[in-house]
């Protein structure tokens, strides 16, 4: 059986800051991992992106995150990456959905 997955979008603010912190502690008590994804609009914003992700991701050594950029649109990529990974919630801020 493959553990549960959480995705949660990030756009480097302090509330999506605030999200992954409410997905790590839940994903430790049910054993999950979480998907950190970030959209971009333009192609040359790929590794720019994904050098930030990594940064978040290797701050929090004790958790189970890998992340992942998609070039795409917010509106309709999340849920499709959600899907992809059969995602149990996406985190929004401090929702979950």
């Amino acid at each position: 059986m493959s553990k549960r997955v959480f995705v949660v979008p990030h756009d480097f603010t302090f509330t999506a800051d605030n999200a992954l912190d409410h997905a790590i502690q839940l994903s430790k008590q049910i054993n999950a991992q979480i998907a950190l994804v970030h959209i971009v609009a333009k192609e040359n914003e790929i590794e720019p992106s994904k050098s930030k992700l990594d940064s978040i991701v290797k701050s929090f050594p004790d958790s189970d995150i890998f992340s992942h950029v998609i070039h795409g649109s917010i509106f309709t990529d999340i849920g499709s990456y959600a899907e992809e990974k059969n995602a149990v919630a996406i985190y929004y801020g401090n929702s979950w959905f």
